[in-house]
């Protein structure tokens, strides 16, 4: 036996034991799965607080503040719908060494007009690959050689552009002393 639950902010709350029950009991459209999510996130509160303090990267919580209301003008079709989360096991490491455990998530939602009953459906996917984020410093020698990989990049990029408009000019003139431009 599946015991069903239906919430709705601007309707009454509903309760139906079966899904067939469900149908008989309730009018189908007069469901209405309207919701506004105000967190989710997967891991130790203190470990997340910790991440959003120390470090600038990872998706943490994409749903947070979500709101989906059901239009009015759709009062007589059912609205369902779905959030699909793909939760992937994270591990930060800060210029401490202390790990923080979490996993972050990416989400993508769906509404679909049913003629059905209307759910509010949530998907999980399971990531078997874990990402590790890490801080650490760059020695002076480091960042003095990718200073001079940037000035040396510039320089070689201002030689090509030379020597593109340099050849250029030189094929023009040519042509126009031999009369061939029109």
């Amino acid at each position: 036996n599946v015991v069903i639950f239906f919430f709705s902010s601007r309707r009454r709350h509903t309760r139906c034991s079966g899904v067939s029950w469900a149908r008989r009991c309730v009018q189908e459209t007069a469901i209405d799965v309207s919701h506004q999510i105000n967190h989710i996130s997967f891991g130790s509160d203190d470990d997340l607080k910790a991440i959003k303090s120390k470090f600038n990267v990872g998706v943490l919580n994409p749903l947070d503040g979500v709101k989906k209301i059901k239009p009015e003008h759709l009062n007589t079709t059912g609205v369902t719908h779905q959030y699909y989360l793909s939760v992937v096991p994270t591990t930060y490491t800060d210029l401490g060494g202390r790990d923080y455990f979490v996993y972050q998530f990416t989400s993508n939602s769906n509404e679909m007009n049913t003629a059905g009953l209307p759910v509010l459906v949530f998907r999980f996917d399971l990531s078997p690959v874990t990402v590790k984020f890490s801080q650490r410093r760059e020695s002076i020698s480091h960042f003095l050689v990718q200073i001079c990989a940037i000035i040396g990049g510039i320089f070689t990029v201002a030689g090509i552009v030379d020597s593109l408009i340099h050849k250029s000019v030189r094929k023009l003139l040519k042509k126009a002393q031999e009369g061939k431009l029109s």
